[in-house]
């Protein structure tokens, strides 16, 4: 969502994820990302009216929970985010950690009816 990447320094081999910038897309993986990106906004407005709203009236999309109106589509069960790591080198793993905190619901908030 946010046309980043993350450089994974180097290290020992237990710790080597540990050590991460958040950089600009290397410009020969431009193209690609920003047609994954596009892609994604397109699944993601098929399942979710808030969304679809921003995308026609052309207006940027936050990430985390757009203008808080209704649940995500993670909440409703229809799509689920993927993300890549290693437990070894521990490469990604606070990355997945700081998405847990952005992206998923609030304890509060509940799945269908449940809490």
């Amino acid at each position: 969502m946010n046309q980043k990447c993350f450089w994974f320094g180097e290290g020992d081999v237990a710790n080597e994820g540990l050590n991460y910038e958040v950089r600009e897309i290397p410009a020969e993986h431009k193209e690609r990302a920003k047609k994954a990106l596009d892609e994604l906004i397109e699944a993601v407005s098929n399942k979710d009216d808030t969304i679809a709203e921003l995308v026609l009236e052309e207006k940027p999309i936050d990430a985390r929970d757009p203008q808080g109106g209704d649940p995500p589509v993670d909440l409703q069960i229809e799509m689920v985010p993927v993300l890549c790591g290693s437990a070894f080198k521990k490469k990604g793993v606070q990355v997945l950690v700081d998405a847990v905190v952005d992206y998923l619901p609030a304890a509060g908030r509940s799945r269908r009816g449940r809490p």
